[in-house]
């Protein structure tokens, strides 16, 4: 694959702007196209919506989806004979569309799973549940405010938030994979115990468990 080398520079610029970014090779494709990388991004939900009334309207949403998601390098829209995306077959122009579709993943059920599943394994890491635990202790903290300070800072008010929960944060849950496996089942086993006795289950302990991020928090961005 050619990988322009102006994209040294404008890829962590724009990964910073976007969070999350993809890279199209346009090299092997047939057409005289003067580009042979662009970078997209997904589609937001709202942007997706648009898409689908567009379409119900009988509209062809794929240029404006290109406008829209394309974020390097600068097009003529405009004036289409100086835009060299032009240059590059329909078929050329119809799967880019397509593919901020699917990289966006609305369109399917499939690809919503897939991204939620990605965001379930995220939030099980201790950095994750150090910055939940945190939120929810000092609410005056925004979720955005955390990403600018240091580890020694979040552990800081880590420390401190974690003196309000019932049981402090087992730290072998996230080092061990083995003793967390064991104390996950032994937990499911004496629910199932009390269930059969008849007595209501317990909610596992914080110190088992995984605390849910809290509204606004986005623990897991991926980023190619």
């Amino acid at each position: 694959m050619f990988l322009d080398p102006r994209l040294k520079e404008e890829i962590p610029r724009l990964r910073r702007a976007c969070k999350e970014i993809f890279l199209i090779d346009l090299s092997g494709q047939p057409g005289e196209s003067k580009v042979s990388n662009i970078l997209i991004r997904p589609m937001t939900r709202q942007e997706f919506l648009f898409l689908q009334q567009d379409i119900d309207l009988g509209c062809d949403p794929t240029e404006q989806i290109l406008q829209s998601c394309i974020i390097w390098p600068e097009f003529n829209w405009i004036n289409i004979d100086k835009n060299p995306l032009y240059d590059l077959p329909c078929m050329c122009f119809e799967m880019l569309s397509k593919c901020i579709i699917d990289i966006s993943g609305f369109s399917s059920n499939e690809g919503i799973a897939d991204y939620f599943n990605e965001a379930r394994v995220a939030i099980n890491s201790l950095d994750s549940v150090m910055m939940t635990v945190i939120t929810r202790h000092f609410h005056a903290i925004k979720p955005c405010e955390l990403e600018d300070m240091t580890l020694a800072e979040l552990t800081k008010l880590f420390a401190i938030a974690e003196t309000s929960l019932e049981q402090p944060i087992d730290l072998r849950m996230f080092l061990d994979e083995e003793y967390a496996q064991k104390q996950v089942a032994k937990e499911v086993r004496k629910q199932k115990k009390q269930m059969h006795r008849g007595l209501p289950g317990k909610m596992m302990p914080d110190s088992y468990r995984i605390p849910q991020s809290p509204e606004g928090w986005n623990s897991a961005q991926s980023t190619e």
